[in-house]
């Protein structure tokens, strides 16, 4: 093999420090995220809340990552690498400082929002980062380790709650961020010019209500269903459920039909027609829905059913994590 082509195989220092640095901002919202799962039945104490209110602290943030995701692509072409992680550090340090503060519900949801926001706009970046930067032969090991720093992530969260304060987690967060701050900043580098992108709001809108739509009727689908079992009114969230789904259903249609017209779509589509790129979708779809479906069942079951300690629930779910953090 010729020299000049082993160098070019070479994976450079610098782009595993990008990987990393950002791969922890990704780390930090899935952490934060299975900690507030296992903690609802401490939340629903102290704040006086139901588990269908409660849920909402793991909806909400899902809706602001299902939002904000499907705008990284513009984001990449508009701004320089290095301002979209700044902007991700920010909203990641401001939602943990909400979070220590926070005396009421509603601020819960709003740090929610803001920290699933950071998340949306870290993992993207991330992936692109590894997708444009890293040699082709070593795509598959880069992204391997980008999914460590992030899968690692719920084993850490299932034992937290167990030894410290649910607010202490994002006390940890803040140094973390900013430590990962520091490294990106010095790490990440622009190969791409940045260009003067446009956002076709119709396509935004479309796809951010379809998506936000989607994410309420699987949750309000789940809340009337627990409202049927236990013999209460499940008509209200009924209602919201069917008719979030014809709304999310409708605007996917609409966003895939002015994507089809644009000149520069937001999502491009197209590449849907290749049957290995569409099973893959599906798997990447279906496998995130599963597991944040048996973490919150599990750890709630376990500790509103069962009566275990927040420390064996947690434990419940440490095995699964590990297992797909070695995978």
């Amino acid at each position: 093999m010729p020299e000049q082509h082993i160098d070019n195989e070479k994976i450079p220092t610098r782009l595993i420090g990008a990987i990393v640095a950002v791969g922890s901002l990704a780390f930090i919202g899935i952490l934060t995220e299975t900690v507030m799962t296992v903690l609802f039945p401490a939340l629903m104490r102290e704040f006086h809340v139901d588990t269908a209110t409660v849920q909402w602290i793991t909806t909400i943030y899902l809706l602001a990552v299902a939002a904000t995701m499907p705008i990284s692509s513009f984001l990449k072409r508009r701004f320089a690498l290095k301002t979209i992680f700044l902007a991700a550090v920010i909203l990641a340090i401001v939602g943990s400082l909400i979070m220590i503060v926070a005396q009421a519900f509603p601020l819960l949801i709003v740090a929610r929002i803001i920290q699933g926001i950071g998340s949306g706009v870290a993992t993207p970046l991330m992936i692109n980062i590894i997708l444009e930067q890293s040699p082709r032969s070593k795509i598959g090991r880069l992204m391997g380790v980008g999914s460590l720093v992030i899968t690692v992530a719920p084993t850490v969260g299932g034992a937290v709650p167990t030894v410290l304060p649910w607010r202490a987690i994002f006390v940890i967060a803040i140094p973390l961020v900013l430590i990962a701050a520091c490294i990106g900043m010095k790490c990440i580098e622009q190969k791409t010019p940045t260009e003067a992108a446009y956002l076709d709001p119709i396509q935004l809108g479309s796809i951010v209500v379809a998506l936000v739509g989607l994410v309420l009727a699987l949750n309000q689908g789940g809340v009337a269903i627990s409202a049927a079992v236990s013999g209460k009114s499940a008509t209200r969230s009924g209602i919201i459920a069917i008719v979030s789904l014809i709304a999310g259903l409708a605007l996917l249609i609409v966003f895939a039909m002015s994507s089809k017209r644009a000149f520069s779509p937001l999502l491009r589509l197209g590449i849907l027609k290749d049957p290995a790129v569409l099973l893959h979708a599906c798997a990447y779809l279906l496998l995130p829905l599963v597991a944040i479906g048996y973490g919150y069942v599990i750890t709630n079951v376990a500790q509103l059913s069962l009566g275990t300690t927040a420390f064996v629930a947690g434990s419940l779910v440490l095995p699964g994590a590990l297992v797909g953090a070695v995978c």
